[in-house]
Order: structure tokens, then C-alpha cells, then sequence
């Protein structure tokens, strides 16, 4: 048997238990019902692209870059998407990383 072979079928065994393991850990987080329950993690990515599709639709008018009145939702989101950035960088800087 060759090197390159012993490596292949080591390497296709590994990835076997590793993919049973997985999935058995995964199976055993199922609710008798069957569904999973757990923390839902999401980032700000929709409102970005929402806000940005307004601004491309709606160019800000004036030096300031005031947004179009009435516009509460593109409002909403701005204000959504700010205090998330800001969540995100303090949870950061309280594991002592950097932004």
C-alpha cells in the first residue's frame, strides 16, 4: 500500500467519525418533538441593505445628508443599525479585542 493511499483512506475514516460524531451531537440537541432550540444569533446585514437601497433610490439632500422626510422606516433601521454596531464594538472591547 502506498503512502499517498494509507493518507487517503486515514483521512476518509477521520472525516467518517467526525461527521457521525457531529451529527449525533446534533441529534441529541433535537426536541423529542423535533425541533431544535437554541440562541439565535444574527448580524445587521438585511438593514445595511435596506438602508443602502434607499439611498441609492432616495439620494440625502442638503451638506448634511438629511434623508427624505417621512421616511421612518429607513429611520428605524439607521437607528437599529447604529446601536448594533455599537453593542458589537463594546461586546469586543470587553473581551479585550479591537475593533
Amino acid at each position: 500500500m502506498t503512502p499517498e493511499r494509507k493518507v487517503t483512506e486515514k483521512l476518509a475514516v477521520t472525516a467518517s467519525e467526525a461527521a457521525r460524531r457531529s451529527s449525533g451531537y446534533l441529534m441529541s440537541l433535537q426536541h423529542p418533538d423535533g425541533y431544535w432550540w437554541g440562541e439565535l444569533t444574527a448580524d445587521t446585514t438585511l438593514e445595511s441593505d435596506f438602508i443602502l437601497l434607499q439611498l441609492w433610490l432616495y439620494p440625502p439632500r442638503g451638506a448634511y445628508g438629511i434623508l427624505p422626510r417621512g421616511d421612518s422606516l429607513t429611520r428605524q433601521c439607521v437607528r437599529y443599525w447604529r446601536v448594533s454596531c455599537l453593542m458589537a464594538a463594546s461586546t469586543f472591547t470587553q473581551k479585550g479585542r479591537r475593533m
